[in-house]
């Protein structure tokens, strides 16, 4: 009996504790410039529970999180605010209008877009991982992206398929931002052990 009570208690317990990081996610985000600094505060706080247990916490880690990457992930936001501008312009180009070099930059966009798509997949764990300088952080994710391939799709494939859910059923809204931070860290994280095992590192 009391075995069972704990293992309910336990599991309100980490429902509570997504369900509060993802609410801190979404109400951040509603000021749209602040969604790379919040996505980042919220991967940072994963990474925390992996490393430390949820024990730690939810509300204070995440602002503290979000207080300290605030500056460069604000900066990266912008950047990529930018290009999904030019994403943006150039593929209503291409759909409305016809002009000699279509193909070219139809090609041009397909590849710029999967290289965008594959930089912002590990863009937030390396922020949350590394310290490294603005520049670093971009193409060490890009990098990181190309180098593992499988984890990158399998990454992008648990983000297709969480919109998906949320779609079918929308109350999954409620945990899906954090759960899905969860799942993904936890893959990157699994990653990083193989990269330092192989290294010899650990």
């Amino acid at each position: 009996m009391f075995k069972s009570d704990n293992g309910f208690f336990k599991v309100l317990e980490i429902f509570s504790n997504f369900l509060i990081l993802n609410l801190l996610w979404i109400i951040c985000c509603i000021p749209i410039i602040t969604i790379f600094p919040s996505t980042t505060a919220m991967y940072a706080v994963v990474r925390k529970w992996l490393s430390s247990g949820m024990e730690i916490g939810t509300f204070q880690q995440f602002f503290s999180f979000f207080k300290s990457n605030f500056k460069k992930s604000f900066i990266i936001g912008l950047i990529w605010l930018f290009f999904c501008a030019v994403l943006y312009m150039d593929s209503v180009i291409v759909l409305n209008y016809d002009f000699t070099g279509e193909l070219i930059l139809v090609i041009f966009l397909l590849l710029f877009g999967l290289t965008f798509l594959f930089t912002t997949v590990f863009i937030f764990f390396i922020l949350v991982h590394f310290e490294l300088p603005l520049l670093q952080t971009i193409t060490r994710a890009l990098l990181f992206a190309l180098s593992h391939l499988p984890q990158t799709i399998l990454l992008i494939g648990i983000l297709v398929g969480s919109i998906a859910l949320t779609y079918v059923a929308p109350v999954f809204i409620l945990i899906s931002g954090s759960l899905i931070a969860f799942i993904q860290y936890f893959i990157f994280d699994r990653l990083m052990k193989r990269i330092h095992q192989k290294n010899g590192l650990i």
